[in-house]
């Protein structure tokens, strides 16, 4: 983005490096010192997500173009991204949108483990029992 605004800039190896420290430090900082609104924050965000996505559809669905049955259903595109595989083609284009909604996913199912884990108990055989084990330590 630098580069677009300012033609004059010149980008260095450290100013990657001190983005990734920027994008490391602040969800550290938010987790070890805002606990308690981050419950908040995340149901914030698993809402907004939902929306957004309705918001997506029905502006999508009113104003993109529309194409004929015979070409949705009938017709197969491959080769225009320049992968020649159908197959790496549609999983690079299925990661690309399910990759944002698994974090998400991931984020409430780490919240719901935590928020669950005073309740758990020790199995007597937790040597053996490996997740039962990982869930009581």
């Amino acid at each position: 983005m630098i580069i677009f605004n300012n033609p004059n800039y010149t980008p260095a190896t450290w100013h990657l490096a001190m983005i990734m420290w920027a994008f490391t430090i602040i969800p550290l900082v938010s987790n070890l010192y805002f606990r308690k609104v981050l419950n908040t924050f995340e149901t914030i965000g698993g809402i907004l997500h939902v929306v957004f996505f309705i918001v997506s559809i029905i502006t999508l669905t009113a104003l993109a173009q529309r194409s004929t049955i015979d070409f949705v259903f009938k017709t197969i595109v491959t080769g225009v991204s320049g992968w020649t595989n159908p197959g790496i083609s549609f999983g690079i284009g299925l990661l690309t949108v399910v990759f944002p909604l698994a974090g998400e996913i991931v984020q409430f199912d780490f919240n719901a483990e935590l928020l669950t884990l005073n309740r758990c108990r020790r199995s007597p055989s937790y040597e053996y029992d490996y997740p039962t084990y990982l869930c009581c330590t």
